[in-house]
């Protein structure tokens, strides 16, 4: 005997795209489908400023539940961006004014 199981996933809403404060993204390319675990937003910081932490610099869609039945409709969203974070850089020349 066979069971199979069908999970509704949405995809997630490229005109929800987290925004971050002094930074830009491009929008995913190619397809519509922007599904959990296949599409990934990188920033640029702004001119004048840098992510305070280089590693964290993109955001993904991702699966989110609200309970964990299976049979559930899985919604896609996009990850928190809340340490995506773009600071003002230093050049050096703020010891001369």
């Amino acid at each position: 005997m066979c069971l199979y199981f069908l999970i509704s996933v949405e995809t997630c809403d490229v005109e929800k795209i987290p925004e971050v404060h002094e930074a830009t993204f491009e929008q995913p390319q190619g397809t519509d489908l922007t599904l959990p675990g296949d599409v990934e937003v990188q920033y640029t910081c702004n001119p004048g400023y840098q992510f305070m932490d280089p590693s964290k610099i993109k955001t993904e869609c991702e699966i989110k539940r609200s309970s964990k039945n299976e049979r559930e409709l899985a919604v896609a969203g996009w990850k928190s961006t809340s340490e995506v974070i773009c600071e003002k850089g230093k050049t050096g020349m703020e010891n001369y004014f």
